[in-house]
């Protein structure tokens, strides 16, 4: 179960002036079901680093999404050389930039805020059925 900034707080808080361990913690707060490995990470954490937030770096770093391959997928998608009113596919997209399709679709969507809109003949109503 994830901490709260404040549960973290008040961990860090119990670590420095009573000395409590993970199994402390977990027995004094034992409403918020916390796992003990979990606690002790944390409390590692605030012994070595004296900070209950992550290291800067840390986790799995961004290889597709940086901002010369978003602006290359929205150069691509916008650009009707074709005909206008067309552009490419993130299939023709993808062999250009070698992103994969998942990923040029994501970029798409939530980078550019880009939505697919499809024009379909509907039938044409008389003024009696309006």
């Amino acid at each position: 179960m994830p901490f709260t900034d404040e549960d973290k707080s008040s961990i860090k808080l119990l670590r420095q002036v009573k000395l409590w361990g993970a199994k402390c913690n977990c027995k004094e707060f034992s409403n918020k079901k916390w796992a003990v490995s979990s606690v002790r990470d944390l409390l590692c954490n605030i012994d070595t680093m004296n900070a209950i937030s992550r290291k800067a770096g840390s986790g799995r770093p961004r290889t597709v999404k940086t901002e010369q391959n978003i602006e290359r997928v929205a150069e691509l998608i916008c650009s009707q050389e074709d005909k206008p009113g067309s552009s490419k596919h993130f299939r023709d997209i993808e062999k250009l930039t070698r992103i994969s399709c998942s990923s040029v679709q994501r970029i798409a969507k939530r980078d550019l805020q880009l939505h697919v809109l499809i024009c379909k003949k509907v039938h044409l109503l008389s003024d009696s059925n309006r």
